[in-house]
């Protein structure tokens, strides 16, 4: 059973990294297809100076050279070719299961949003910001800051905030972070588009990769943040209050692409 077991790991992270593979093979055979060919070229050197001396010429043809020297290099061309091969069926690979996750995100933030809405229409806006609160709460007391390093500084303030969307602690000042949203919607109107990237950014927060897919769309209105104060109830930072950062509306992933 452990065999089996053992097996099926390997088998599950081979298909994972199916794409890094086949890209990693890929090279290598091409670096490989490049080494041939460079040892092969004295041969064919020689075979050229052959060819000239038969046909009592200065100089072959194109033609003519490649039919004297193209087995030296058939098995180079081979390789590179499955070398090329093996890079681009990797890079598809990923782009579908890219694709993919795009696909799942975009229903995931569907659903959520139509859970929102049912559960204003159900206890109504009053209770739905109990709600919000609530989770806040959890989330903040769930993983408080326990040191200095826990929370990015930003030289903006010193009021602690939590933002929802990347599970960082920072320290800053509510009117500088008004001003931010503020800013942003400014953006938003003239862009069209404002990414979590510039978002982030305009905190004083490090950017992502994944920052610069998510994205607000001026379709789905203003960047409408939903603001929750929780005091912190353990850790070095116990009593301190902490704004945490929600969104009505929250970015979507991929969503220039699928608009």
């Amino acid at each position: 059973m452990k065999g089996r077991a053992i097996l099926r790991a390997m088998r599950s992270g081979l298909i994972a990294k199916a794409p890094q593979i086949a890209t990693g093979v890929g090279i290598g055979i091409m670096l490989l297809a490049g080494i041939r060919a460079v040892k092969k070229t004295p041969e064919a050197v020689k075979l050229i100076e052959k060819k000239k001396e038969e046909e009592k010429k200065d100089e072959l043809t194109v033609t003519e050279t490649v039919k004297t020297v193209w087995k030296c290099y058939l098995p180079s061309v081979i390789m590179f070719l499955v070398a090329c091969a093996l890079i681009i069926g990797g890079q598809r690979v990923s782009t579908r299961r890219a694709v993919a996750a795009a696909t799942a995100c975009s229903l995931y933030e569907t659903q959520l949003q139509q859970y929102q809405d049912a559960v204003k229409a159900v206890v109504g806006d009053k209770k739905e910001e109990e709600i919000r609160a609530e989770m806040a709460r959890r989330e903040v007391n769930s993983k408080p800051p326990l040191t200095k390093d826990d929370i990015i500084s930003t030289g903006k303030g010193n009021a602690l905030f939590y933002d929802e969307l990347s599970k960082r602690y920072f320290w800053s000042d509510p009117t500088h972070v008004d001003k931010i949203i503020q800013n942003l919607n400014f953006k938003l109107l003239d862009e069209m588009y404002v990414s979590l990237n510039d978002y982030w950014d305009a905190l004083g927060l490090p950017t992502t990769n994944p920052g610069k897919l998510i994205c607000w769309c001026v379709d789905d209105g203003k960047i409408d943040p939903a603001y929750s104060v929780i005091e912190v109830t353990s850790g070095p930072y116990e009593g301190y209050p902490c704004k945490v950062i929600g969104f009505y509306v929250e970015p979507e992933y991929n969503y220039k692409d699928r608009h």
